[in-house]
């Protein structure tokens, strides 16, 4: 989530994760893409937080994983 991230999230420190400018050809694109990986991943579920807490970044809680609701 931390590569494919716009930069608007707390943690991503305003600057687009390295694969966010594969999601499209255009900034529109990739935001519909964006936007349609968020809804998959579930309301809520889309956070940058690491397994382990690392300098500002806190570690992933139980509350969050639970609010994942990927279907593969």
């Amino acid at each position: 989530m931390r590569r494919l991230d716009d930069g608007s999230s707390p943690y991503a420190g305003g600057k687009p994760g390295n694969m966010y400018k594969y999601l499209g050809e255009t900034d529109a694109e990739r935001a519909k893409n964006l936007a349609t990986l968020k809804a998959w991943v579930g309301e809520g579920g889309w956070n940058l937080n690491r397994w382990k807490a690392r300098g500002d970044v806190p570690a992933i809680t139980e509350e969050q994983l639970d609010k994942l609701v990927l279907k593969y």
